[in-house]
């Protein structure tokens, strides 16, 4: 087997096969073709030459093609170190007419720095020597090293980095969920032939990734979820990987926008995102940020379109959870998308971060791992249409003063905004549903304690606004404070020397001052008032209460209904 193999160009004439010096010398001619990739052409120069036999040494012409100045032989003989064979650690000999300081700044230069690789004179006899080398210069184990010192930099067909980064990712998430459409065979198919891509495979090889466990994919939730993924490149190949780990997994309703921003402004793109969420009852955004091309014109973050849909949706109902995904790790963009309300973010995988094998599906399990977390956070949407409910309406109760002046005037807008204040207050605690009692004790309870609590304190509002200093007698019309018998369904007299309880004073309140049907309020009441009792002064250890989530946004329910008839 002749171990060599020496490839020249007809166009230049710099070597003649027909010469006697390379008769019986493995020659093959290099044929560029003008109208396809320069790509698609080395590679099909690597797989119709240098697939099926080895060879120790390979030379070639470091320029050849129309055009001599694009020193295409450094670009052929990157392109072989990139892919993946039995010559892909060969000896490379790059035969030139002109100096190395002509070819400073070609992007592949980096090529002529790695082992196994020469530049040499072109010189028949140096040539002809390069035949006789026996032993290669570059171990299989020092591929990867030697490949990543080639730091090739995002190909100039690619209109931005976005892109780049989002194809990889693609194709990392892809494998390691062992799954495909036919945009991501779309995508597979030009990392075979692109160089660029073929040095990333090289420096982060697929076959390291670690597969996802699936299990490690299956979420904890009740009800019908719905998740709405929204980027302008979802079809790529992202819908089909989000499909796996949300419908074919999990079975969670799903849906995705994208081709509906081909040729619409910012604010058309915002419009229609905004739209769908509500209009579909969404309880989950996954949302890229760059989704219109000036986006990627450095513009300070609040006014990407990504940022503003989040703004928007926030504006409308905070509980709505987002979920950033996005290839941005600037730590001032993610501290901005915090303020404005986001609930996680998933830094897209990307060239630029893809530090260790493990990357990849840590990625995965992250964003697993969120979904997870707002699954568990979507009854926000219910607790803050409450409090919308109720501030809307606070808002509009009259703040005009009545027979007893300026001093009643005052005390309903103190009413009002105690009540505001107890509800952000709410919302706060139900939003971090933990807390640390200790460094290394957790009760997941403590605020949604504090949330009920804060609940009851509006009832105890309620019953100062409408009681008067001694909290024996309704302020209206002077009349006592009563007790209710359930079974007669009668207000009775309470014996003098017995203290209206907070049950006894919401129920007259209910009764006489709001003038609604007590029946559709007491046994909830009762119920809560209970709850609140064993978190205040459990009489023993095991009768302390601990709520939950649906108490808090019934006993939010009830407690809206109820300030329905303040006026």
């Amino acid at each position: 087997m002749n171990s060599s193999i020496l490839f020249f160009d007809a166009t230049t004439k710099l070597i003649n096969p027909q010469d006697e010096c390379f008769i019986g010398e493995n020659t093959r001619e290099l044929i560029i073709n003008g109208d396809a990739l320069i790509d698609e052409v080395l590679t099909t120069i690597i797989n119709d030459n240098l697939l099926e036999e080895e060879y120790t040494n390979i030379i070639l012409p470091a320029c050849f093609g129309a055009i001599l100045s694009n020193f295409i032989g450094l670009r052929l003989a990157t392109q072989i170190r990139c892919t993946p064979g039995v010559n892909q650690t060969s000896n490379i000999f790059l035969y030139s007419f002109t100096g190395i300081q002509d070819y400073f700044n070609n992007e592949c230069f980096n090529i002529l720095k790695t082992a196994g690789v020469s530049l040499i004179d072109y010189d028949i006899q140096k040539i002809l020597n390069c035949f006789n080398k026996q032993q290669r210069f570059l171990k299989s184990n020092n591929l990867k090293q030697q490949v990543s010192n080639l730091k090739l930099d995002v190909p100039l067909n690619y209109a931005d980095s976005h892109s780049v980064a989002n194809e990889w990712a693609i194709y990392r998430w892809a494998n390691a969920l062992n799954t495909a459409d036919d945009q991501i065979l779309k995508i597979e198919t030009k990392l075979e032939n692109d160089l660029y891509f073929k040095y990333l495979k090289v420096i982060n090889p697929v076959n390291e990734l670690e597969e996802i466990n699936l299990k490690k994919l299956k979420l904890n939730f009740t009800g019908d979820p719905k998740v709405l993924y929204i980027d302008d490149e979802a079809e790529k190949g992202w819908w089909e990987i989000f499909c796996k780990i949300l419908d074919d997994e999990n079975e969670i309703s799903f849906s995705h926008l994208d081709d509906e921003f081909n040729q619409k402004d910012q604010n058309e793109i915002i419009d229609i995102s905004f739209k769908k969420v509500i209009e579909e009852k969404i309880d989950i955004v996954i949302l890229d940020l760059r989704l219109h091309k000036e986006d990627f014109d450095n513009k300070p973050i609040d006014e990407i379109t990504g940022f503003k849909i989040l703004e928007k949706i926030k504006n409308h109902n905070k509980g709505i959870q987002v979920i950033i995904f996005s290839a941005t790790n600037k730590i001032w963009n993610l501290q901005a998308l915090q303020n404005a309300g986001a609930d996680g973010f998933i830094i897209k995988e990307s060239p630029n971060n893809n530090y260790e094998p493990g990357f990849t599906k840590q990625s995965i399990e992250k964003m697993v791992l969120k979904v997870d977390e707002c699954l568990d956070m979507i009854f926000l949407k219910d607790v803050y249409n409450h409090m919308k409910r109720v501030k809307k309406h606070l808002q509009n109760v009259s703040n005009n003063t009545g027979e007893y002046g300026l001093e009643e005037g005052l005390v309903k807008m103190k009413f009002k905004n105690e009540i505001s204040i107890q509800l952000d207050i709410i919302y706060d605690c139900l939003s971090r549903p933990s807390i640390n009692i200790s460094s290394d004790v957790k009760d997941e309870n403590s605020y949604l304690n504090l949330s009920f609590i804060s609940i009851f304190k509006i009832i105890e509002l309620i019953n100062d606004y409408f009681t008067d200093e001694t909290g024996n007698r309704l302020k209206s019309n002077s009349k006592n404070i009563q007790r209710y018998n359930h079974q007669t369904r009668q207000f009775v007299k309470i014996a003098k020397d017995k203290y209206p309880t907070t049950r006894d004073k919401i129920n007259s309140i209910i009764h006489f001052e709001l003038n609604t049907t007590l029946e559709t309020y007491t046994h909830k009441l009762n119920k809560f008032i209970n709850i609140r009792n064993n978190i205040i002064h459990p009489n023993t250890l095991n009768d302390y209460k601990k709520t939950t989530k649906q108490d808090n946004v019934s006993f939010l329910s009830l407690l809206s209904d109820l300030i329905m008839n303040v006026r």
